[in-house]
């Protein structure tokens, strides 16, 4: 990434990427916290997913193959070298502990790069331990080659000039076919099928369709120097109640909470996204100057891809760990591997050294 690419992050993007991580730790570690803030947060970071992968390729597309070809590279720097380190190490644990064969271990982790982790987890019924929370990864992947693949077809066809609406296009048939599927599983299929369906990239999509939409919607305000309506007007604390209004709605894990809660919520998600993104950015609502617990929640933001990949790594010990110690463990391997690996590949803000009113202010 050069630096005007890593200038172009904004501290209150990271922010609320921490938040999200957080809230998936806090539901996967603490008893009896709201099934809604975990699936809730998941569904958080795929519309934050579709808003900057959306927004990074409308910037490549005018320069052609050369720019594809540089954001894929760009993606492997970023997603593989920590991917591969935590593979390797849950699968040794699983051979050495007896839990799985090397053949299952081997296709696992061929599945996990390959990005197709979540298809192979529902198909063979049982998830290698440790490999748990890769289904999402998997399903982010495959967002990625979608839209790589829709990119392609703009360059190959000549119609890059038309990709903002070709986009468009793509997102609402994500939304039509997101909704049809979470429609089905709550009208005709029953809870029990739930899981495997919500592992699947269908189900998924519409988050992902919201956060395309509002990364078109940016761009579009930004051609016409400014962005009219009242999404953007409300104030982004207001969308991020709402989102987290809709988390706390969902008492259980089922498919009518698939079709309400989760659905509000990621529509929220994208409404807090655009409104924050159409603010200047050397003034964000989570400032740096407004403490260093903002900061801390900007920088799990930043090394929330590790957080996330280790946040249930004790259980590969056979260890069972109160839950704060498990929370801090987390935090702690997925700082370290953020900054001894990923950093290594791969450039990030330093949140924590940033001038306080001046938080990378250059691009949304």
């Amino acid at each position: 990434m050069s630096a005007a690419g890593k200038a172009s992050r904004r501290f209150d993007l990271d922010f609320l990427r921490g938040l999200f991580v957080l809230g998936i730790l806090v539901y996967h570690l603490v008893p009896g916290a709201p099934v809604g803030l975990g699936q809730g947060s998941m569904e958080g970071f795929f519309c934050l997913s579709g808003f900057l992968i959306t927004r990074t390729l409308l910037r490549r597309l005018p320069r052609g193959l050369p720019g594809l070809v540089e954001f894929a590279v760009n993606r492997l720097r970023r997603l593989m070298p920590a991917l591969l380190l935590y593979l390797g190490l849950v699968g040794f644990l699983n051979v050495c502990f007896g839990r799985a064969d090397l053949g299952l271990v081997l296709k696992s982790i061929g599945f996990s790069v390959l990005g197709f982790y979540n298809w192979f987890q529902v198909i063979m019924g049982q998830p290698l331990q440790g490999l748990g929370g890769i289904w999402s990864l998997s399903v982010e992947d495959q967002f990625y080659m979608l839209l790589m693949t829709t990119a392609a077809l703009l360059l190959g066809l000549r119609l890059e000039r038309k990709k903002a609406f070709c986009f468009l296009m793509l997102y609402l048939l994500f939304l039509v076919t997101s909704l049809s599927v979470r429609v089905g599983n709550a009208v005709w299929w029953t809870d029990q099928s739930l899981p495997s369906v919500s592992y699947l990239t269908p189900q998924r999509l519409w988050a992902f369709g919201w956060g395309g939409i509002a990364a078109l919607a940016l761009v579009a305000g930004k051609a016409r120097e400014g962005l009219p309506g009242w999404i953007c007007r409300l104030h982004p604390l207001l969308w991020l109640g709402v989102v987290y209004l809709a988390m706390i709605s969902v008492k259980k894990y089922d498919a009518g909470a698939f079709l309400a809660g989760w659905l509000v919520c990621s529509a929220a998600v994208a409404a807090c996204i655009l409104a924050l993104a159409s603010r200047d950015a050397s003034q964000p609502i989570f400032a740096p100057s407004r403490g260093k617990l903002s900061i801390w929640v900007a920088q799990a933001g930043v090394a929330c891809y590790p957080i996330y990949l280790f946040q249930e790594f004790e259980k590969n010990l056979n260890l069972s760990l109160p839950w704060p110690v498990s929370l801090a463990l987390a935090l702690l391997l997925g700082g370290v591997v953020h900054v001894l690996v990923e950093r290594k590949f791969y450039p990030f803000p330093d949140h924590a050294a940033a001038p306080p009113a001046l938080s990378h202010p250059a691009k949304a």
